[in-house]
């Protein structure tokens, strides 16, 4: 029977001494035990292989072209308008300087402009009279996001190096007036499971339909898990185990916002 590998010093070692190494940053003493501890020179391998990784994924973000540039998000905000005076007006003249997030402004405006492909019948459903707060699911509408497309034809991505797929990147959806930003990533070095996180955003840039709304994680026809909206409109699935198909289930007052076919790698 082949013995489990183990840390010689059991308790001394923390996965911030690891983090450390790899920004040449660590403590003599761990450097000491690293020397005699083949547990560790392991471990400390796994992380660099997933560090690499991580960077040749991501290697865009740095690139010196973009390196003034502010992050989509920050774009996202400006053009939903929600950010503040100081700051929009300074983001507005970095878009007419840059070529790059000018067209990713535009097409984020051009994603804003499709409508959702909901019937006449679906945008006049009302609340039914003398319908009791604990069974308001039964009558809610029902409004399926829409995933939006990333032209990576487009000059922001081809600078981004991006190179025929988004996987990794973030995924973005449209339903109504409110928009959803799903970003999947590994749990842990060694962990087959994932933690989803997201973001939900209200057009208007009003919270209040938000805070403490129920979201589901679905698989199957099954609830996976529940959680409710922060104060930001942020939630987080921790340790999610694919690849069965998922979907998310967002409880509003008025409505059932819908999330089909969640691609998570």
């Amino acid at each position: 029977m082949t013995e489990l590998l183990t840390c010689i010093q059991p308790g001394q070692v923390t996965e911030a001494d690891y983090l450390a190494m790899l920004n040449k940053d660590s403590r003599p003493e761990f450097e000491q035990h690293l020397a005699k501890c083949l547990f560790c020179q392991q471990e400390i391998q796994v992380y660099r292989d997933l560090d690499n990784k991580l960077r040749r994924q991501f290697e865009f973000i740095n690139s010196p072209t973009r390196t003034l540039c502010p992050e989509a998000q920050r774009t996202g905000e400006f053009i939903l308008g929600l950010m503040p005076p100081v700051e929009s007006t300074k983001l507005s003249q970095h878009l007419a300087q840059c070529p790059w997030c000018a067209a990713e402004a535009e097409q984020m405006r051009e994603w804003l402009r499709v409508p959702d492909a909901l019937t006449e019948e679906q945008k006049n459903t009302h609340r039914p009279p003398n319908i009791p707060a604990g069974e308001r699911i039964d009558w809610l509408r029902r409004v399926v996001a829409t995933l939006l497309k990333v032209d990576i034809s487009a000059p922001s991505y081809v600078k981004a190096r991006v190179r025929g797929s988004t996987e990794g990147l973030p995924l973005t959806y449209q339903a109504e007036n409110f928009t959803i930003v799903v970003t999947v990533q590994a749990a842990g070095p060694r962990s087959k499971g994932l933690n989803v996180l997201g973001l939900v955003q209200n057009e208007d840039g009003s919270l209040e339909e938000l805070i403490g709304a129920e979201i589901r994680l679905i698989s199957q026809g099954q609830t996976v898990a529940t959680e409710i909206l922060d104060e930001l409109g942020n939630f987080i699935f921790e340790d999610v185990q694919p690849p069965q198909p998922f979907e998310l289930e967002i409880t509003l007052e008025t409505k059932i916002v819908m999330v089909p076919d969640l691609k998570l790698n």
